[in-house]
This record gives structure tokens, sequence and C-alpha cells, in this order.
């Protein structure tokens, strides 16, 4: 039998624990579960916008308007959904996308946090470390040894996660200031 010349070439991915590949398909599904919430959250605030007992005396119906107003959360919600998708499918790309949103969320929690009336109420902060847990997670699974190997992931791939964080960081700061 013939050995392939071209085998050191081919890209082979290294085989996984199982409960690396179930943790993987369980981020994936919460990241399409919470795009899939952000979208129908969106439609029916557009939707309650356009009934006329909810809709203020001076404020625009235009589209435009709606579409300005809510560009992030569209795209917010797209990007979670396409990560989702990819990162079910094993894909490097998914797991960038992956890790950049759940740091995003990470940061809008930590904001809606201190942003607002800070109390030192024992339920308050039980509350709010309980809901940071939920990104912090998966965020800590995704960065563990074994899901970078099953991923390949090299530094660069963190950078670029970095990057898209930084940039749907701005995205969000700018559609507060169009606001």
């Amino acid at each position: 039998m013939e050995e392939n010349p071209f085998a050191e070439l081919e890209s082979v991915t290294p085989k996984a624990k199982r409960w690396v590949v179930v943790i993987e398909k369980i981020i994936a599904g919460l990241l399409i579960a919470y795009g899939l919430l952000l979208i129908v959250s969106i439609i029916s605030v557009l939707g309650m916008s356009y009934h006329k007992d909810y809709l203020p005396e001076n404020s625009e119906s235009s589209l435009r308007f709606y579409i300005i107003n809510y560009v992030f959360q569209i795209v917010y919600s797209i990007l979670t959904i396409y990560a989702g998708v990819l990162l079910m499918f094993k894909k490097r790309l998914g797991w960038i996308f992956a890790l950049a949103i759940f740091s995003l969320a990470i940061v809008f929690i930590l904001q809606v946090y201190f942003t607002n009336t800070f109390s030192s109420d024992a339920s308050f902060i039980a509350v709010g470390l309980f809901i940071l847990a939920i990104p912090c997670i998966p965020l800590y699974l995704l960065v563990r040894n074994e899901m970078i190997k099953r991923h390949q992931i090299k530094r660069r791939d963190f950078g670029i996660a970095g990057a898209i964080f930084i940039l749907l960081l701005l995205l969000r700061f700018l559609s507060l200031i169009i606001n």
C-alpha cells in the first residue's frame, strides 16, 4: 500500500474529548438562542412602536429612524446567530466570534450593573453575580486548552477576536451617541 506524499501537508484536526464536543454544541445552541431572542425582542419593540397607542406624539415613524436606532442590536443579533452556527460546525471563525460576543456581553452586564443605582443590598449583588456568570462560564470554556486545540487557535485569532470586540463596542457607543 502506497503512502500519501501529501499527508504531512493536510490539516488534521486532533481528536477531541467527548465533553469538549458536547460543551461546544451547548455554547453554539446558547448563541443561536440568544441571537433569536434578540431578534424577537427587536421585532416586538418595533411592532409596539408602530402601534398608535405606544407611539409618542413627536416621534418619527419612518423605517430609517428605527434602523439607525437599532443598527447595533440588529448587527449584534445577526453576528450572534452566525457565531452559533459556525461554532456548531466547528469553524474557527465561530470560535472567534463567540469569544468576542461573550466578552461584549460581560461588558454590557457590568455597564448595567455599575451605571444603575448601585446598592449594597445582598440580593442585588447576588443577582448581578449570577447574571455575570452566564457569559463568563462559556467564555472560560472557550479559552480552555482542549477547545483551543480542537479549533487550532493561534495567537492571531485572539487578536482578531479582540478587534471584533472593539469594533462592536465602538458600534454600540456610536449607536448610543446617535440616540
